[in-house]
C-alpha cells in the first residue's frame, strides 16, 4: 500500500504563506501610480505655500491633512474620483473640527483624569464612524486610517476656542485644493462625455458590508488607546491609528501581513525620521521633503506596505513637527512604540472577533 505524502501542518502552512505575502513586492499600476503620486505631492506642496503666504505656517500640518485626500480614488474613473476626493475631504475636515472641539472642551474641564481617559474613547468612536463613513461614501483605500490620524491630531487641544476654526479652515483649504487638482485631471474626460452625450459618471459600486469592520476598528482603536494611556505612552492616538490601519485588512492573513509591515516599517522609519528631525530643517526644506516623501509613498505603497512605511513614518512626524518644536528622539520613539502596540492589538482583535473575508477590488493602502 502506498502512503500519501504527509501534508504540512496547518500552522506551518499559514506561517509560510504569511511570510511569503510579507516579503512580496507587487508590480504596481504603472502610469496611474505616477499620476496619483504627482497629484498628491504637488497638492501638498501647494498647500504649504498657501499657508506660508497667509502667515500661518504653524497650521501647515493640518492643511496637509486636508490635501492628502488627493490619494483617494487611485484607480477610479477620473470623473468619479471627484466624488471620492470630495467625500474624503468632508470626512477629513469633519474629523479635525470635531476632534479639535473635543480636545479644547476636555482641556477646559481642568481634569487630567477626564482628559486622559476620554481620548481613547473618542478615538474608538471616530474609528468606528470613519469605517462606516468611508464605506457608505465609497471612498475606497486608504479608508478610515487617515480620518483617525486627523482626529488624533485634532485631539491635541488648541490654545483657544478660535483655534478650532483656524484648524478646520486650514484643513478645508487643503481638501479644496485636492478637489481642484482632481477636477483639472477629470476635465478632458468630462468634456468628452458631455460632447458624446454619454453618462458623466459611471455606475456607482455597491456599498460594501461595513458593520463588522466598523465594530472591529472601533474596538481595536479603543483598546489600543486605553492600553497606551495605561502604560504611559506619549501618543495614544498613534496606537489607535496603528490598530485601525491593520484592521482594514481583507482577511485574517492580510491583517497579520499588514501588522508585520506596519510594525517593522514604522520601527525603521522612526529612526530615519529621528535623523531628519534632528537636522532642524527650515520650513521650506520640510515642505519640499514632505511633498517628495508623499510622491515616493504613492509609488511604492501598492508594491510593499512595509517599504512604504519607511517614507510614511518620516512624513507623518515631519507634519507633526510643523506645529512647533519637538524632541526628535522622543517623538520618533513614541511613534514606533505606540504603533507596535496598536498593530499587536489589531491582530488580537481580529483573532477574537468574527471575520468575514472580502474580495480585494483595489490595492489596500493606508497612510499615517
Amino acid at each position: 500500500m502506498t502512503l500519501a505524502p504527509e501534508r504540512p501542518t496547518t500552522a506551518r502552512h499559514h506561517l509560510h504563506h504569511t511570510w511569503r505575502a510579507s516579503v512580496t513586492v507587487n508590480p504596481g499600476n504603472g502610469r496611474p501610480d505616477l499620476a496619483v503620486a504627482l497629484r498628491a505631492g504637488l497638492t501638498v506642496l501647494a498647500t504649504f505655500a498657501i499657508l506660508a503666504a497667509a502667515g500661518h505656517r504653524e497650521l501647515a500640518g493640518f492643511a496637509a491633512l486636508g490635501a492628502i485626500v488627493a490619494v483617494y480614488g487611485r484607480l477610479a474613473d477620473p470623473v468619479a474620483r471627484l466624488t471620492v476626493v470630495g467625500a474624503a475631504g468632508i470626512l477629513q475636515v469633519a474629523a479635525i473640527a470635531a476632534a479639535s472641539g473635543a480636545g479644547w472642551a476636555l482641556a477646559s474641564t481642568g481634569s487630567a483624569t477626564v482628559e486622559t481617559w476620554a481620548v481613547p474613547v473618542i478615538l474608538g468612536l471616530v474609528a468606528a464612524l470613519a469605517c462606516a463613513g468611508t464605506a457608505l461614501l465609497r471612498t475606497g483605500p486608504p479608508g478610515a486610517t487617515l480620518v483617525v490620524f486627523a482626529a488624533a491630531a485634532g485631539l491635541t487641544a488648541p490654545a483657544s476656542a478660535a483655534g478650532i476654526g483656524t484648524r478646520t479652515l486650514a484643513t478645508a483649504v487643503g481638501a479644496v485644493l485636492a478637489l481642484v487638482v482632481a477636477a483639472v485631471a477629470a476635465g478632458p474626460t468630462a468634456r468628452s462625455r458631455l460632447r458624446d452625450r454619454t453618462p458623466l459618471l459611471p455606475a456607482r459600486p455597491p456599498v460594501p458590508a461595513w458593520h463588522a469592520e466598523a465594530l472591529r476598528c472601533g474596538a481595536g482603536s479603543l483598546v489600543a488607546g486605553v492600553l497606551a494611556q495605561a502604560v504611559g505612552l506619549g501618543h495614544p492616538g498613534w496606537a489607535a491609528v496603528g490598530a485601525t490601519a491593520v484592521l482594514l485588512g481583507t482577511s485574517r492573513r492580510h491583517v497579520v501581513v499588514r501588522a508585520l509591515h506596519r510594525g517593522a516599517g514604522t520601527a525603521v522609519g522612526a529612526v530615519l525620521a529621528w535623523l531628519v528631525l534632528d537636522a532642524h530643517l527650515s520650513f521650506w526644506a520640510l515642505a519640499v521633503l514632505v511633498a517628495a516623501l508623499q510622491v515616493v509613498t504613492e509609488l511604492i505603497v501598492v508594491r510593499n506596505y512595509a517599504l512604504a512605511m519607511l517614507t510614511i513614518t518620516p512624513m507623518a512626524l515631519l507634519m507633526t513637527s510643523l506645529a512647533g518644536p519637538v524632541d526628535a528622539g522622543t517623538l520618533a520613539a513614541d511613534r514606533a512604540v505606540d504603533t507596535l502596540l496598536g498593530v499587536a492589538v489589531g491582530v488580537v482583535v481580529v483573532l477574537l472577533l468574527p471575520f468575514r473575508e472580502r474580495a480585494r477590488h483595489a490595492p489596500a493602502t493606508a497612510r499615517s
